[in-house]
């Protein structure tokens, strides 16, 4: 997003003042607490990347490492670090690393003349801008000597703001700047956000709807994942062209004396060998049309997490592989039930999803309704389910919801009975031909 569509906005004034007496720089994080309640978990910093237009990739990383980064300085006394890796906001200020410009200062409050140094200092090109070179150049100058940590937070932080904020002459304009430390440019690029996708057309899949089919969508929907675009499933092409998942039927029953749950998972077992090893997992994620780099580390993470659960009494495989016939030892808690404990189909929970939390569609879950869900699901200190849980579910809203915001019945059980992923693999084979 561009400095310069940024700074035509009212809300960002360079003229206005910052209070010089609060703790501004809670503002300035307080943003990423979704549901306010003073404290920021990982998803949550997930979410707030997303809200302003980063791609996945770049979302998830900010989640981990910001929050691994500052949630033990900001729990002092706290005798043992919490899983969840929550940052607590009131405590923000605790967490300022050194090397910076000083805007803030230690209790969290903002200091004028350190903003206005930034400019009389370094703005030589444009009095009210900096150019990538005056930004490096203040960077540089900031460093205290030995504070490694300082001076990759400072770069990190000041890189990303220019490559997401600089105009089209490559100048971080002072009002952007100022947005950012006082909170409200987060607040405004959300609100950006939003309107424009009320506006924009977005390609997509419409269901059950034998048609012409959209060649190019899995490239397009592979290139979303990481660079923020909107592709949702359910929903006309603008050019009137449909991409149709025609085996996506919501009246077919799935068989509820089977390991479904094994189908599930089988998809990723490329050879049928019984093992998914971790190129086996990259190579499922590439063939539904996941990019690279979210492929990557879904093979890393899942079979990580899963391997040791589904080999029992074995010692460990530095190959990581995964079970298939044991995959229902790796089921995680503070989920829906729809699988039980050997791995089947259990209807009436999967009913239960939508009789209990869809109250805006009957079959169909909005965002919140899905959140309102995964908090009901959740079992008491059960930290890994409720992660485990999160994880699952957004992504699949992500993908996978239509332009209403809205995700399909049919799409959730196409997901439980292991029929979409092998769907979708056709569908994207036959693009390719057709392309």
């Amino acid at each position: 997003m561009a400095g310069s569509n940024l700074a035509s906005k009212d809300v960002l004034d360079e003229g206005r003042p910052i209070p010089t007496d609060q703790n501004v720089l809670q503002k300035h994080v307080a943003f990423f607490d979704r549901d306010h309640d003073g404290l920021v978990y990982p998803w949550e910093t997930f979410e707030g990347f997303r809200a302003i237009g980063a791609g996945y990739l770049l979302s998830i990383a900010s989640s981990i490492l910001i929050n691994m980064a500052l949630s033990g300085k900001t729990r002092p006394g706290k005798k043992f670090p919490n899983l969840l890796f929550p940052i607590e906001v009131k405590n923000i200020h605790m967490a300022k690393h050194g090397s910076d410009s000083g805007v803030y200062d230690s209790e969290g409050r903002f200091v004028p003349l350190k903003f206005e140094e930034i400019f009389s200092k370094f703005a030589r090109t444009h009095g009210n801008a900096l150019t990538g070179d005056e930004l490096k150049a203040m960077l540089k100058a900031n460093r205290e000597p030995k504070d490694y940590k300082g001076w990759v937070a400072g770069y990190t932080e000041w890189i990303t703001l220019y490559n997401l904020c600089k105009d089209k002459n490559g100048l971080l304009r002072k009002e952007i700047v100022k947005a950012v430390y006082d909170g409200s440019l987060f607040e405004h690029m959300e609100k950006e956000r939003a309107a424009a996708k009320k506006k924009a057309p977005s390609p997509s899949i419409i269901l059950k709807s034998p048609s012409k089919q959209q060649p190019n969508f899995h490239k397009n929907l592979e290139n979303s994942i990481f660079l923020g675009k909107n592709w949702n499933i359910s929903r006309e092409t603008p050019g009137g062209s449909y991409f149709t998942y025609e085996v996506i039927d919501e009246g077919r029953p799935i068989p509820n004396d089977e390991n479904i749950l094994q189908k599930h998972v089988a998809f990723f077992d490329r050879d049928k060998d019984g093992l998914v090893y971790p190129w086996e997992t990259f190579e499922g994620f590439r063939a539904i049309g996941a990019g690279y780099l979210l492929s990557i580390a879904s093979s890393i993470f899942i079979n990580m997490a899963l391997s040791g659960v589904t080999r029992p009494g074995k010692s460990t495989n530095l190959l990581f592989t995964i079970e298939v016939k044991n995959i229902h030892m790796a089921k995680h808690r503070s989920d829906s039930g729809v699988y039980d404990s050997e791995g089947r189909f259990v209807p009436s929970k999967f009913e239960e999803i939508f009789s209990k939390f869809a109250r805006t569609h009957d079959n169909a879950l909005t965002g919140d309704e899905i959140k309102a869900m995964l908090k009901a699901n959740r079992e008491p200190k059960n930290y890994k389910g409720w992660l485990a849980g999160y994880g699952e579910w957004i992504t699949l809203y992500n993908l996978c919801k239509d332009k209403n915001g809205l995700l399909r019945k049919e799409i959730v059980k196409a997901v439980y009975d292991g029929s979409l992923f092998e769907q979708m693999e056709r569908e994207r084979e036959a693009a390719k031909k057709k392309a």
